[in-house]
């Protein structure tokens, strides 16, 4: 399987905007990329780096399936269950982001465990909520889908609040695309999927 790096258009945080928006105005450019590439694959913007990443290995089923994204720089990103869980290769990097089931009242905690370039290790714990809104339709690089906008607010103990945005099915609940703010502070990890592994 090749794996490759492809460099994609400035992106800034998709709160506020469509996904198209977000991806530099017009996502024909990537369309044409991803739909030359016969293997999964997930545009992503993270911590300042841009491309295109390809399905290096997948197990579990689903509600817990582990999936792992690869650059030809081998910088890599997992999602578990279509949610971020870690990133390699970027300098900083998430080493695992995970959550509990919804408590009473639909609360739940969140854990993030990352590491500094000069190797510094941090954690931080919040609760958070979420809430998923009606369907509407979204451009993603191969497909136009009906989505539901789940906004995710995770208040981080003593660190603030950050707010994560993910495009959910209605019907299956697969997520298709997301920005995920993995730890207090942290810049927001974007990505879509450009063509699906299941």
């Amino acid at each position: 399987m090749a794996l490759l790096l492809l460099p994609l258009s400035a992106c800034s945080s998709l709160a506020g905007q469509t996904l198209e928006d977000a991806w530099g105005g017009s996502l024909e450019v990537h369309r044409e990329q991803a739909r030359k590439l016969p293997y999964a694959s997930l545009l992503v913007n993270a911590y300042g780096n841009r491309s295109l990443l390809v399905l290096a290995y997948q197990a579990g089923e689903p509600g817990d399936a582990t999936t792992l994204w690869q650059a030809r720089d081998q910088g890599t990103l997992t999602l578990t269950d279509g949610r971020l869980f870690s990133t390699a290769g970027f300098g900083r990097d998430l080493l695992s982001l995970s959550r509990t089931a919804p408590a009473a009242g639909g609360r739940y905690r969140v854990s993030s465990h990352w590491q500094e370039a000069d190797g510094a290790d941090h954690r931080a714990q919040g609760l958070a909520t979420w809430q998923c809104h009606t369907p509407e339709s979204v451009s993603l690089p191969l497909t136009t889908l009906a989505l539901e906008r789940c906004e995710e607010t995770v208040d981080w103990q003593g660190a603030g609040t950050s707010h994560n945005i993910l495009w959910r099915d209605p019907e299956t609940q697969r997520l298709w695309a997301g920005t995920e703010t993995p730890w207090p502070g942290a810049a927001p990890v974007e990505w879509q999927v450009a063509r699906p592994w299941w």
